[in-house]
């Protein structure tokens, strides 16, 4: 990891999908996804509205009693108390917690579809795909997959014939076992 702060976007990506940070970023990386996501992110919102949001989420981490790049496990009242004052800022928020709200919706949708939505439009009720897919890659790898113990359309990591046999339990696919 080159850049000190994928760790914290890590942090804060775990905070808010509720997947495990170790899940979200493995000892052994291949496909490197927090980077490629952190870096799509950047040039979306850009750099200032990031390092804002991240300096926010350590902030409340910090007075939550854990370390933002670490918030293990990821559903933990702690950090499900950040995960919701950074998501529901209320009513008299300020346009840059709102703003980071929706941000953030953004990231949630990068890590499970595999796909930018763009932040300008996250609550419209829009009936059309308006995201744009990042990668192949990002895209088989959406935490959607797991979560729904499937596969996308066309990709399958398993054997052909897998489908005569009892699924894998939620734990395999979510934590890989």
């Amino acid at each position: 990891m080159s850049d000190p702060s994928i760790p914290v976007f890590v942090g804060l990506s775990s905070v808010l999908t509720a997947v495990p940070k170790g899940e979200l970023s493995p000892f052994a990386d291949v496909l490197d996804l927090k980077t490629v996501f952190y870096d799509k992110l950047a040039a979306e919102v850009g750099a200032d509205d990031v390092n804002a949001l991240l300096e926010r989420y350590k902030g409340l981490a910090d007075g939550a009693g854990f370390d933002p790049t670490n918030p293990d496990p990821p559903d933990s009242p702690g950090a499900q108390n950040v995960g919701n004052a950074i998501m529901n800022p209320g009513e008299g928020a300020s346009d840059s917690d709102k703003h980071q709200a929706d941000i953030c919706s953004s990231i949630i949708k990068m890590w499970y579809l595999g796909a930018w939505y763009p932040v300008e439009r996250p609550h419209q009720g829009d009936h059309y795909f308006s995201g744009k897919v990042i990668s192949s890659q990002a895209y088989k790898q959406g935490w959607v997959w797991k979560m729904a113990q499937a596969h996308p359309m066309g990709y399958s990591q398993y054997a052909f014939g897998y489908w005569t046999k009892e699924p894998p339990s939620l734990d395999d696919y979510v934590k890989g076992n």
